[in-house]
């Protein structure tokens, strides 16, 4: 029994003391794998998230998963009602105009078609800008289906970009429709 508490009180003394040469991640990093990722559902759709990050649904069909405070990035998803015979070649061409209602010199870097489910079409976007005065990186899925845009937007700052890429990829490859 003594042995147990010498061990439990030692470990909490070196606990306390700050680890030498140990190298720490900054939280900023935020490096996640799929083991880490949640699942939210809701306004017709599915889509992976962060662990410890909290989706919250905004009553203009707007779901927003909010980072933990260390972590600069946004990661969003709008549900917009559209007519049913709205074409998604119009919506599409109009993406840089929507982009540039929040973003200053807007380019787009890649762009590519998105299986996200039996029969249904995506539209892959990247492009960088700048927001208030910080270059961004903005990952962006469009689905237009019966109806209803779904609008995947990650923001993230340019420089972190190509370490957030991985997780950016898993998040926009998980997105699906519900039936």
């Amino acid at each position: 029994m003594r042995l147990l508490a010498l061990l439990l009180v030692t470990a909490a003394v070196a606990a306390c003391r700050p680890a030498e040469s140990v190298p720490t991640t900054p939280p900023s990093t935020l490096v996640v794998n799929q083991d880490t990722l949640q699942t939210y559902s809701g306004s017709g759709f599915e889509i992976a998230y962060p662990q410890g990050w909290t989706p919250r649904e905004e009553e203009d069909g707007l779901v927003v998963f909010d980072p933990p405070a260390s972590v600069p990035d946004r990661f969003n998803v709008a549900v917009i009602d559209v007519p049913d015979d709205f074409p998604p070649a119009a919506y599409y061409l109009g993406e840089v105009g929507r982009l540039s209602q929040f973003l200053d010199g807007v380019r787009v870097v890649e762009e590519n078609e998105v299986q996200v489910g039996e029969g249904v079409v995506g539209r892959g976007v990247t492009a960088e800008g700048v927001a208030s005065g910080v270059p961004v990186t903005v990952a962006r899925l469009l689905v237009l289906h019966r109806g209803t845009v779904w609008e995947v937007t990650y923001i993230t700052p340019t420089e972190t970009f190509p370490r957030r890429a991985p997780l950016i990829r898993e998040l926009m490859g998980s997105f699906r429709l519900d039936s």
